[in-house]
């Protein structure tokens, strides 16, 4: 007997979620909602918005500062950043899966 799960999908941009997520949006979505912190207080959806720039409270991102968003897809989200110790300008990668991302896609990701 085979068990299926159903699949979920972000409302937002209709990614796949992962099973065991308690959002309704995929990472790369609640990632943006996080970084424009005008949207997230209104509650507002604005899809017409392709580039997010970082809130001020969230520029600094470890030895990173974030510049701005260069791309979107669904692993996650690019910035170009400014890494700070070398000072030299650097493309960031944020996963999407954030805390569900599995030891794989973190693999991945770095290969890239």
């Amino acid at each position: 007997m085979r068990i299926t799960t159903a699949k979920r999908f972000c409302r937002k941009c209709g990614a796949a979620i992962p099973p065991d997520s308690p959002q309704h949006s995929c990472g790369a979505c609640l990632l943006e909602t996080g970084l424009n912190s005008e949207e997230a207080v209104a509650g507002v959806d604005d899809p017409v918005r392709a580039n997010i720039s970082p809130s001020p409270m969230l520029m600094d991102f470890g030895d990173y500062g974030l510049l701005e968003q260069i791309g979107r897809g669904g692993q996650g989200v690019v910035f170009r950043a400014r890494q700070k110790s070398l000072n030299r300008t650097v493309a960031l990668k944020v996963i999407g899966l954030g805390q569900w991302a599995t030891k794989a896609h973190l693999k991945r990701s770095t290969s890239a």
